[in-house]
């Protein structure tokens, strides 16, 4: 329901942009004004894209016999992944 705020427009309701609207309506600082409500959304969105994955994670447990990895799980293994290629390519020109 967050990132459907966009339609709020349409009903009247003060949202995220419309402040913005009314904020630089007032001071004629567009732009930057612009950028610091696409941030606000960013940062919004993304704590609670975060917070609803491990939500879900935390209902998944019942139905899953091993939980989904989480971000920064996914980040270790495909690191230790990328890694693990360089070491054979090293491994496979010493050899030759």
């Amino acid at each position: 329901m967050l990132k459907t705020t966009s339609l709020v427009s349409t009903v009247g309701v003060t949202e995220l942009l419309g402040a913005a609207t009314n904020i630089y309506s007032a001071n004629y600082e567009i732009v930057p004004l612009l950028i610091v409500a696409s941030l606000w959304y960013l940062i919004v969105t993304t704590v609670l894209s975060i917070g609803q994955f491990y939500l879900e994670r935390n209902f998944a447990r019942g139905a899953l016999r091993s939980p989904p990895p989480t971000p920064l799980q996914r980040i270790r293994a495909d690191v230790m992944g990328i890694g693990a290629k360089f070491r054979t390519r090293r491994d496979m020109e010493i050899v030759t």
